[in-house]
């Protein structure tokens, strides 16, 4: 593709999602929610201006990405919590794209991409803990079009979920390697993991200057491995084989079962 067809093109998708946040501002809250677990790919902000892409995956600490990236296109070096929400809606509404791998490999030959990933098994149970067992949006259930209920315990949760298709899976509940890799391989540039997030956060900080992540809250839940007996930690393995073997969490398997 020229330069004279790219830029056509990105010319092109901004004034469409510029449509579509004009016209999501109108549509009932309830509605925004069912269309926003039937949007099939990656939520991911392409912060052209600064040679940078966050491909975003749910339960991968996207929020405290989020907050330290708003502060970085602001130009600041710190985060300010008064001004997280601000920031955020601002970014959002400048550069949020709805991108599927082909696209974010198109941009990673000009733009360094990233995201990370999380052990199956612990982005698993936080999904459940955060949005079945005690939801941080109150009572509202992400999953009921997936016939989970918010008191369904744990193992009844995992047999719902291993019978689901990643084609039509909530976001939340995908596999992780369905945002990043086509059938080339991996679409972006850098892959960091949640299980050594300030690490590999801080390479990215060193590069271009990223505000330290925001300190987070311990979760009050119990530890993720205590909620496994080894027959549920079998099914979780099938049901996320492929980000297990392809993002190197193999060991945890033997660990859990």
């Amino acid at each position: 593709m020229d330069i004279d067809s790219r830029s056509m093109l990105q010319t092109l998708n901004a004034k469409a999602h510029s449509v579509v946040r004009r016209v999501g501002r109108v549509i009932p809250i309830d509605a925004k929610r069912f269309l926003f677990r039937l949007r099939p790919g990656a939520v991911t902000w392409d912060l052209r201006d600064h040679g940078l892409v966050f491909v975003q995956i749910p339960k991968v600490a996207t929020t405290s990405m989020r907050a330290a990236l708003g502060a970085f296109v602001a130009g600041e070096r710190e985060i300010d919590p008064a001004q997280v929400e601000r920031r955020d809606a601002y970014v959002n509404e400048r550069y949020s794209l709805n991108a599927f791998p082909a696209e974010i490999r198109s941009l990673s030959r000009h733009r360094f991409t990233f995201a990370f990933v999380r052990n199956p098994f612990d982005r698993l149970y936080s999904a459940y803990v955060n949005k079945v067992a005690a939801p941080v949006d109150g009572s509202i259930n992400l999953f009921d079009r997936h016939g989970i209920s918010l008191d369904m315990t744990f193992p009844d949760f995992v047999e719902a979920i291993t019978a689901l298709s990643d084609d039509r899976c909530d976001l939340h509940l995908r596999s992780q390697y369905r945002f990043i890799t086509d059938r080339a391989g991996v679409v972006v540039s850098f892959v960091g993991r949640f299980e050594r997030l300030d690490s590999d956060w801080e390479v990215l900080s060193k590069r271009f200057g990223l505000p330290a992540l925001p300190l987070r809250n311990e979760s009050s839940h119990r530890p993720y491995h205590d909620a496994y007996t080894p027959a549920l930690a079998r099914a979780v393995a099938r049901r996320y084989r492929r980000d297990i073997e392809l993002f190197g969490y193999e060991q945890e398997v033997g660990r859990l079962t």
